[in-house]
C-alpha cells in the first residue's frame, strides 16, 4: 500500500493543519481527544488504512515517513541545499550526538 495523500498540498502538518483538513475542531495545540477524532477521520477517508492492524499500521508508517524524509531530503537538494540530510528514522532517533 503506497503512502496516503492526505491531499493537504504544500504546507504545514501539524495537528492543526490537519484537524482543519479533516473538519476537526481543535481545543489547544495539544489536544488529545482532538487527535483521537483525527485519527477516526482519517480512517473515514482512508479505509486502507483504517484496515490495518497496529503493528502493521506502525509498521507502514516507519516506511511512509523514510519515504517522505528521501523526498524532501532529495527536493532540499534539487533547490540547491547540496548537504541537506533529512533523517529518516521514525519514531526513534539515535541521540548518541545530541545533549540530552
Amino acid at each position: 500500500m503506497p503512502r496516503p495523500d492526505y491531499s493537504l498540498g504544500n504546507g504545514k502538518r501539524n495537528l492543526e493543519a490537519v484537524c482543519t483538513e479533516y473538519g476537526v475542531v481543535l481545543g489547544s495545540a495539544h489536544d488529545a481527544s482532538a487527535a483521537a477524532r483525527l485519527a477516526c477521520a482519517i480512517a473515514g477517508r482512508h479505509p486502507g488504512v483504517a484496515a490495518l492492524g497496529p503493528a502493521e499500521l506502525h509498521r507502514r508508517q516507519i516506511e511512509w515517513y523514510a519515504e517522505w524524509a528521501a523526498d524532501f531530503q532529495s527536493f532540499l537538494r534539487r533547490k540547491g541545499e547540496t548537504d541537506a540530510v533529512v533523517d529518516g528514522s521514525w519514531p526513534l532517533r539515535d541521540l548518541a550526538d545530541e545533549r540530552v
